[in-house]
């Protein structure tokens, strides 16, 4: 496992590496790092049918994770933690704000700099990213390419910063925001094929996030598919899983108790949205085709390591929710994730691996494949709370904690109001097939945050789609309430953990380790 180190580091400033500052790579014996990750994709969304390329070139070339989530469901901190392998409460963001991301520099890709990667971003960074900038178009510290979405993000008519400067697209089908970065993931791999220091490629795909850009008129504001795939919208079946909107919610938290069915115009609508951000997943799909075409033509496949994963799921009317995300349930938090190692390090091919593993664990892992240090300096470093998935996606048996349990976080800042309810502040606990969640305020709908709190949970075996909430009194038992002190033991320590037991360094007095 790859040695991690504790030390702090508090440049917050922008502009990519020197050359100077990287380490000399002795010869190519680290591998290529692609991590693909899209943006809003659910769990039911990932599939042979929607992603038919991604499936045979990656899910059965490699090892699927099935019980992986995302500490917190919302774009902003998902991508904050796998930046850093930290929790919310350790890399400061729990909200929709890079602004509040802690030691801005001191990030995965100026550490993979510093092993003696070239590193390179494309599509869309963290939220507001820009606002923190010198200048809009201004190459974060870390990065040697930089290709990234300004806000604000559409599929047509948007702009892109390259390496310090801007370019605009419009509205011709190859301006289609996932063209474009699928294209120019191409031109950068061939790029690689003979450079002297390994690539690190992070394809951060707003696909199948909703569109706030030109309307397609049958998507509802959901993503537009390539101009070249509306014809599967006929195809894409409709989200089974979308009945739990007929659930009774009089168990549910004060905020969500009153919440009426969906009615049939809004059935319709979220059916639209979830059959358009399903079509749109096709271009991505494309996309792992062509990476996966480029490096073999290139003769760099089979010492690349790709990822697929997502930054976090997506509602479509489950639980009659009218928001898109942020909520601790399963249909947020679970999301995918496929690796594919490089060939000397491949033992298994087609696996799947059942245990609990999260998003603070990407960090970790592409750390030991880089054999890098999470560190800008040797005495810069940040303390991963994640340990690293490669002896799992390798095939061999490790130390894995057993119930290994997963903090869920969110804290946002009190906004305007909404239509429908939403939370604003919670800490969960996720272990062995249960999930406790302490809510400490929350908005009704058309209102404010409120610090009032409740409390959910759900054994995940029994009840997969969470429709029975057993912190209501009317289903209490003795399993109920011995799950639930377990539970809240682990949310204590969980909540302020730092740090991976993984690392072999022992706890502080005053901060558990995080596993």
């Amino acid at each position: 496992m790859v040695a991690l180190a504790l030390g702090a580091c508090g440049a917050d400033g922008s502009g990519g590496s020197a050359p100077s500052q990287r380490a000399p790579v002795a010869d190519r014996a680290a591998p290529n790092i692609v991590a693909i990750v899209t943006d809003d994709q659910s769990l039911a969304q990932f599939n042979r049918r929607t992603m038919p390329e991604t499936f045979r070139l990656l899910v059965d070339e490699g090892v699927t994770f099935d019980d992986f989530v995302v500490s917190t469901p919302l774009c902003c901190p998902s991508r904050a933690t796998f930046l850093t392998g930290q929790y919310a409460h350790n890399n400061g963001v729990a909200s929709n704000s890079y602004a509040r991301l802690r030691e801005k520099r001191n990030i995965l890709p100026a550490w993979l700099q510093r092993a003696g990667y070239r590193t390179a971003h494309l599509g869309k960074y963290l939220n507001n990213f820009q606002n923190e900038l010198p200048r809009r178009d201004a190459v974060p510290f870390g990065w040697d390419e930089w290709f990234t979405q300004l806000e604000p993000q559409r599929y047509y008519d948007y702009e892109l910063a390259v390496n310090g400067g801007v370019r605009r697209y419009g509205t011709e089908p190859d301006d289609y925001l996932t063209r474009v970065l699928n294209r120019r993931a191409v031109e950068l791999i061939e790029e690689s094929a003979n450079a002297d220091e390994p690539l690190y490629l992070q394809l951060d795909h707003f696909a199948p996030h909703f569109d706030v850009g030109r309307a397609e008129r049958n998507c509802q504001g959901g993503a537009p598919p390539d101009p070249d795939d509306r014809g599967l919208l006929a195809e894409v079946p409709d989200l089974a899983a979308s009945r739990t909107h007929l659930a009774a919610t009089r168990d549910r938290p004060w905020f969500l108790r009153d919440q009426p069915p969906l009615r049939a115009a809004e059935r319709k609508r979220m059916r639209a949205r979830y059959k358009c951000a399903t079509a749109s997943l096709r271009s991505v799909d494309r996309g792992v085709a062509q990476i996966v075409r480029t490096l073999e033509l290139t003769g760099q496949l089979d010492r690349t390591a790709l990822i697929f994963t997502s930054d976090n799921g997506a509602f479509y009317g489950e639980h009659r929710l009218r928001a898109t995300k942020e909520f601790p349930y399963e249909e947020a938090v679970r999301v995918p994730l496929v690796v594919r190692l490089p060939d000397a390090l491949r033992k298994v091919r087609g696996a799947r691996v059942g245990a609990a593993s999260a998003n603070i664990d990407l960090a970790p892992t592409i750390l030991e494949l880089a054999g890098a240090r999470p560190c800008i300096a040797p005495n810069r470093c940040r303390e991963p709370d994640g340990r690293s998935l490669l002896p799992l996606a390798s095939g061999e048996r490790d130390d894995w904690p057993r119930e290994r349990a997963i903090l869920l976080h969110l804290d946002q800042p009190a906004s305007s109001s909404r239509p429908y309810p939403r939370p604003c502040a919670y800490e969960a606990v996720r272990a062995g097939g249960r999930v406790l969640v302490r809510y400490r305020s929350a908005a009704p709908a058309n209102g404010s945050c409120r610090a009032r709190p409740a409390l959910e949970q759900y054994d995940l075996e029994r009840d997969p789609q969470q429709l029975r909430n057993l912190a209501d009194p009317r289903h209490a038992d003795a399993r109920a309430r011995r799950d639930r002190n377990k539970l809240r033991r682990a949310l204590k320590r969980l909540r302020i953990c730092r740090g991976s037991a993984a690392d072999g360094a022992a706890p502080s007095a005053d901060r558990p380790r995080c596993d």
